[in-house]
């Protein structure tokens, strides 16, 4: 059993803990109500990006593009993981890391050469020591902006358009809520099935008029869609970072709460029992005086 003052401390310390857990709270309360906001108005962007891509994926063919055209031998891959820079979020980073693990498991017979490359230094730390890294993007998870996405998109075409890796895939977690996060590897190039999913429309020849011609959007247009899905990830990922701390936070705050009522008995009750024991001397001594 602990002393009185052994208690004290414990009870200080959970203090402190508390203190900064729901500090810590509200700091994440904050930066995901701007990472909303900023996923927001990405999201509306990508809607009309998309909506005028898919009238001309009406027609689409996946010679049109190299992006979109599939190797005939696939050999090589590249897959790059999102994940945050801190830790502290929960299972936020250690599912991620656990999908990605089964994946490259399931993948390894398909591929001759796999290798990695990281947005985030939790996937970077636990995969560095176990598989090829091809590139460290470091520093975007914090603060993701869109010449981040514009960096890792073009690095990522160019290494696909040059043969160095006949598939690309990304993993990430997928935001669909405050508290709600979905590990994916999905397919990122050729971009055929990810940008135009398969549908049951038939071409419509002569509805549409291109100007420039339907080639030319193709080649302009392809490129940037995948520069922002890359986008979209990262502020999803920043999104679910935070609400993944905030829900961890106030877990930890509780916890810490249920702890300082539960040491706050044991102290009174070793108080009380130092109180009993020091009167019980006391009246002995009286007694032996006597």
């Amino acid at each position: 059993m602990l002393t009185l003052k052994e208690y004290n401390v414990k009870l200080a310390r959970l203090k402190n803990t508390r203190k900064m857990t729901k500090t810590m709270k509200m700091v994440s309360a904050n930066k995901l109500r701007k990472a909303q906001k900023a996923q927001k108005y990405a999201r509306t962007f990508e809607e009309k990006v998309n909506s005028i891509v898919n009238r001309i994926g009406v027609e689409i063919n996946p010679e049109d593009h190299p992006l979109l055209n599939p190797k005939r031998t696939v050999s090589k891959a590249l897959i790059i993981v999102f994940t945050s820079d801190k830790g502290l979020c929960g299972g936020f980073n250690s599912n991620l890391n656990r999908k990605t693990t089964e994946w490259l498991s399931q993948n390894s017979g398909r591929f001759t050469q796999i290798e990695m490359s990281f947005s985030g230094r939790r996937g970077f730390l636990f995969f560095k020591n176990r598989f090829t890294v091809r590139k460290y993007y470091e520093g975007i998870a914090t603060k993701p902006q869109f010449a981040d996405a514009y960096r890792i998109g073009n690095d990522l075409q160019t290494v696909f358009l040059n043969g160095q890796f006949d598939e690309i895939y990304v993993a990430y977690n997928q935001f669909t809520g405050v508290l709600s996060h979905k590990p994916v590897v999905e397919k990122l190039m050729p971009a055929a099935n990810t940008l135009f999913p398969s549908s049951s429309k038939q071409p419509e020849e002569g509805i549409w008029i291109y100007e420039p011609a339907r080639y030319e959007l193709l080649l302009t247009t392809i490129p940037k869609l995948i520069n922002l899905k890359i986008y979209s990830i990262l502020i999803g990922t920043s999104a679910g970072e935070q609400g993944a701390r905030m829900t961890a936070m106030d877990n930890a705050t509780k916890n810490a709460d249920e702890l300082i009522e539960h040491f706050t008995l044991l102290r009174n009750r070793a108080r009380q029992s130092k109180i009993t024991k020091e009167l019980t001397e006391i009246v002995g001594g009286a007694e032996a005086l006597k």
